[in-house]
């Protein structure tokens, strides 16, 4: 049965209903639909019967839906395993193994996510792994929720070790062995990664015209739920959109009642999330990144002596420093570097800190500590 208070409601929160003289008769409305409408315009008034019909055709939200779910298949896992049982010789196994290890730690997070979300009872539509793309960006987002008062871009992170935020929100990823710390490195906030993604998705909704009212925002989970969080010092900012798996859906409760004021109609809602899906942009798998003669491929203008410096050698040179430092710290060495960092400063070859920060597993902290002996490693 159609409820016409819900219905003068929802007028209300689009701001039609305070400038109409409106009065409704419900009279049997299931049989015959009768709907008086007294001292309306006429371009009023069908807009009006336009909106009331949308209201009453409109998909129902009762509940969480989910209308796109890789939880299961992940086409970058898939690629991996391909490329780990292939006979290629030039292919680099370590490396391969290594990203195919994270990619699994980073699926089962996003599975716990989903079972947390499907479990909620909040009317939502759920997205999981889409990618869109517009103008020269480009953005994979692990989870868009869409809901009636805000649409909620997700990132799920599932770190080994605590998180600690700083005063200025610089992330930490500390590891301790009882009471005493034997792994910190800083790591790139993962909510300034989530803002660039919703700021994508911003303007790729305003560019098709869908949902231009509604509010976006941004959060990060930790889906290791022994992940502790330090947000002693953390700015007000970041303590309201950051939180750990068992506390996501009061986050999202939190954000309802915040925007409670607004309510758009199922139907927008279900559009939006059909557009999304059917116009994703997904970046082909590229396996160029996993042969081991790719350095050897690339164009740089260098010296020729730095051109034909054995990788092999550095290699070897690189894990000597990695264990003597690890030795010397009291640490494994995979806490200083780990092998897949290795290889990518084979292949990347830095020449200055600037390039080996935007190295993976490299902050300020470690590129200050012992970057410039690195750097003389890679490059003498």
């Amino acid at each position: 049965m159609i409820n016409m208070n819900n219905l003068i409601r929802n007028l209300h929160k689009i701001h039609l209903y305070p400038n109409l003289t409106l009065f409704l008769r419900y009279n049997n409305l299931i049989k015959s639909m009768d709907i008086r409408l007294i001292s309306l315009g006429g371009n009023c008034m069908s807009l009006l019967r336009k909106l009331v019909n949308k209201i009453m055709d409109a998909d129902d939200l009762k509940k969480p839906i989910i209308l796109q779910d890789r939880t299961e298949v992940s086409t970058l896992i898939k690629e991996l395993e391909l490329l780990k049982s292939s006979s290629h010789i030039d292919i680099n196994k370590t490396l391969v193994e290594e990203h195919l290890k994270l990619a699994h730690i980073g699926l089962s997070g996003e599975k716990n996510v989903m079972y947390e979300l499907r479990h909620s009872f909040i009317p939502m539509i759920i997205l999981h792994d889409i990618e869109i793309s517009i103008e020269d960006y480009h953005a994979q987002y692990d989870f868009i929720i869409i809901t009636p008062q805000f649409i909620f871009v997700l990132e799920v992170k599932k770190f080994m070790g605590n998180i600690v935020v700083s005063e200025s929100g610089d992330f930490t990823r500390v590891v301790k062995k009882g009471t005493r710390t034997v792994f910190r490195e800083g790591v790139y906030s993962p909510l300034r990664q989530a803002k660039r993604q919703r700021d994508i998705l911003n303007m790729f909704l305003r560019e098709h015209n869908l949902i231009n009212k509604i509010e976006i925002i941004s959060g990060v989970t930790f889906a290791n739920e022994r992940n502790e969080i330090d947000m002693t010092h953390a700015p007000e900012e970041v303590k309201s959109m950051i939180c750990r798996i068992d506390n996501l859906v009061p986050l999202l409760e939190k954000e309802q009642k915040k925007f409670s004021d607004r309510n758009v109609l199922p139907a927008y809602l279900y559009k939006t999330a059909n557009f999304l899906v059917a116009n994703q942009t997904r970046k082909p798998f590229s396996s160029e990144r996993y042969m081991l003669k790719a350095a050897t491929n690339i164009p740089v203008e260098l010296p020729v002596k730095k051109t034909v410096i054995n990788n092999d050698l550095v290699e070897q040179k690189l894990r000597a420093f990695r264990k003597k430092l690890a030795n010397e710290k009291g640490y494994k060495a995979f806490h200083i570097f780990s092998d897949a960092t290795l290889h990518e400063l084979l292949l990347h070859r830095p020449t200055n800190k600037e390039e080996l920060i935007k190295i993976k597993g490299f902050g300020n902290q470690k590129v200050n500590e012992f970057g410039d002996q690195l750097l003389s490693i890679i490059n003498n």
